[in-house]
């Protein structure tokens, strides 16, 4: 560990309790990894020291994923974001006609008016027992529309399990083996998994000595990852779509796509396909145009990825709720604190850099 990760990790320790499972975090700038750690342990009933090749079930930064599953199947010809999604998913039905109008881009925009989140299966002991696309269509088929696709966004599970049901249906494939062999394995992603193919080479957090979670869900929640790998995943909007996708398509993803019929939502509309926001902005941190952000939360995991252009940046943070840390706000920490001791620059707003001699003389305290 190199000893600007030292001193971030010491600066992280500060906020944490004094019981606490796990938290991780990695900084990657110009496609190289510049400070990573990871704290705690692995939990469970005979908890061992966590360290890099411990994994954490990123929620819905797994939303990422299925979006570019679903744009390299659009630039394959084999799926349209703009054709109803009936198209390719011909089992899914409502008793509400109008779920014939959703298309998959309201379903990674949030836009589709589906009802949220199928919770039955949606955390279970074995995968096995549980047949999570049955339960989806018995639920849909039962349920009616909020609203008219594309009148609003606000945040959808159910959109992000149908296009990982046309993706599984297009590319006549399970959706696993889909993002294993078309994403993890082309961007060297060893420990992004779902539950149906974990890598056992990385051993997956439970928190305090519970079971680990194993989430049904895929498309919208369902992956695994250590934070090195988020960050690869992160930098693919960073390197010109690292070989999977193409520029287009990073533009696609990358643009503002959400709905709000209320003037004074300033948010939704930030909505990208599957990014949560494609043009935050932070009160206390100078991070320049087009920054990306995905957050995600899971029963026992909270987990942020964020993209910064200006300085070619991709941040991972995996914690434990048991933490208790807001990990928006500590990654941006980190990465302020990389940034101001190893290239001079401060990124907070109204503040100035302290002294080295007043760092010498307060570091610790």
């Amino acid at each position: 560990m190199n000893e600007i990760s030292k001193k971030l990790s010491r600066m992280l320790n500060y906020e944490l309790p004094n019981e606490f499972t796990s938290v991780s975090y990695a900084i990657m700038v110009d496609g190289q990894f510049v400070a990573a750690d990871t704290l705690g342990t692995t939990g469970g009933k005979t908890p061992k020291p966590a360290d890099e090749k411990c994994t954490y079930n990123v929620a819905s930064i797994s939303k990422i994923f299925c979006s570019i599953a679903v744009i390299q199947l659009v630039e394959k010809g084999l799926l349209d974001l703009d054709v109803p999604v009936i198209t390719y998913v011909p089992e899914f039905s409502m008793p509400d006609e109008r779920y014939r109008d959703i298309t998959l881009r309201h379903c990674l925009s949030h836009s589709s008016g589906l009802p949220g989140t199928q919770w039955k299966g949606f955390s279970v002991t074995e995968p096995e027992e549980e047949d999570y696309y049955g339960e989806f269509l018995e639920y849909v088929g039962h349920s009616y529309l909020k609203a008219d696709p594309g009148y609003y966004s606000t945040y959808c599970n159910d959109g992000f399990t149908l296009a990982e049901m046309a993706v599984k249906n297009a590319a006549k494939i399970p959706y696993h083996e889909y993002c294993l062999k078309h994403i993890c394995e082309p961007l060297g992603l060893e420990s992004s998994r779902l539950i149906y193919n974990l890598n056992p080479a990385y051993t997956l957090i439970a928190e305090k000595k519970g079971p680990a979670e194993k989430l049904l869900i895929q498309g919208g929640a369902g992956f695994t990852s250590n934070m090195y790998d988020i960050c690869r995943l992160g930098n693919v909007f960073l390197d010109h779509g690292a070989g999977i996708i193409g520029e287009a398509s990073i533009k696609e993803l990358c643009t503002m796509q959400g709905r709000s019929f209320l003037k004074a939502d300033k948010r939704s509309c930030k909505y990208g396909l599957g990014w949560d926001q494609v043009a935050y902005a932070n009160e206390d941190f100078d991070l320049g145009e087009g920054v990306l952000t995905k957050g995600g939360n899971s029963f026992q995991f909270t987990s942020h990825l964020i993209v910064i252009p200006k300085y070619n940046a991709s941040l991972a943070i995996s914690e434990t709720h048991d933490c208790g840390l807001n990990v928006q706000e500590m990654i941006l920490k980190l990465f302020a604190v990389w940034l101001a001791e190893e290239k001079g620059i401060n990124i907070r707003k109204n503040s100035k850099l302290p002294t080295a001699a007043a760092v010498k003389r307060f570091e610790g305290m």
